[in-house]
């Protein structure tokens, strides 16, 4: 558990945990050192086969972590593991749902427009990241998941389990809300890299464009198959 400088009484909650559960590792930053930081402080310490992420106001479902190890451990070519998820909201009310490519190779197509997935619903193979010398880019105050599932993914393989695993919380304190148009900015040079990765230079104009065509097909793919139609 990373407490990234709390100032309330959340120490000593987790102080709490940690006295009652002995496989509690907590990692204290003495002082708020912001989410990428201690995304890496994270995964320095795990040690452990699989590194499973969860942020503080969302909730992994009872199933979702053997249901995660199960694949990983039948399938040793995939290095990524995310899932659908549930939107709720501050009072933990069902909201909608998610539910992002789960073949490698849609999910691919759609890293290099946008996230294909949930932060909070990723497992991700330990062995496999420090094979590749990964971690979250420091330069990404937002959306570092994005561009880290893009760079890892060109060392294996990724999938989305299709069941819901975990709730996903929206509030207005979040950097949803409040970091959008960060988020967006940093979004759009991630999908800018993952481009020019293949050779294409192009304008943040050009990816905007490209990214709505993908979102409007993407789109009109779901509408299809929700129909039962075949193709």
């Amino acid at each position: 558990l990373v407490d990234d400088g709390s100032t309330d009484n959340t120490p000593s909650i987790l102080a709490d945990y940690a006295e009652r559960d002995p496989r509690i590792i907590l990692v204290m930053n003495r002082r708020n050192a912001g989410l990428t930081a201690s995304l890496n402080k994270g995964l320095a310490v795990a040690s452990g086969a699989y590194v499973a992420r969860l942020d503080a106001d969302d909730m992994a479902l009872p199933n979702r972590l053997a249901q995660q190890v199960d694949f990983l451990d039948r399938n040793s070519d995939y290095v990524l593991l995310g899932s659908a998820y549930t939107w709720i909201d501050a009072s933990g009310r069902k909201t909608g749902a998610t539910f992002p490519p789960t073949d490698d190779t849609s999910i691919k197509w759609q890293l290099l427009f946008n996230n294909s997935f949930g932060h909070s619903t990723v497992m991700l193979r330990r062995s496999a990241l420090i094979a590749a010398g990964l971690e979250y880019d420091m330069y990404y105050s937002q959306t570092q998941d994005y561009d880290l599932w893009a760079r890892f993914l060109r060392a294996g393989r990724g999938r989305n389990l299709p069941e819901p695993l975990v709730l996903y919380r929206l509030h207005d304190a979040q950097d949803t809300h409040t970091q959008a148009a960060c988020q967006l900015a940093f979004a759009l040079e991630v999908a800018q890299a993952n481009l020019r990765s293949l050779g294409f230079c192009l304008s943040r104009e050009q990816v905007i464009l490209l990214r709505g065509v993908y979102e409007k097909n993407a789109a009109l793919r779901l509408d299809k198959i929700e129909a039962g139609m075949v193709f």
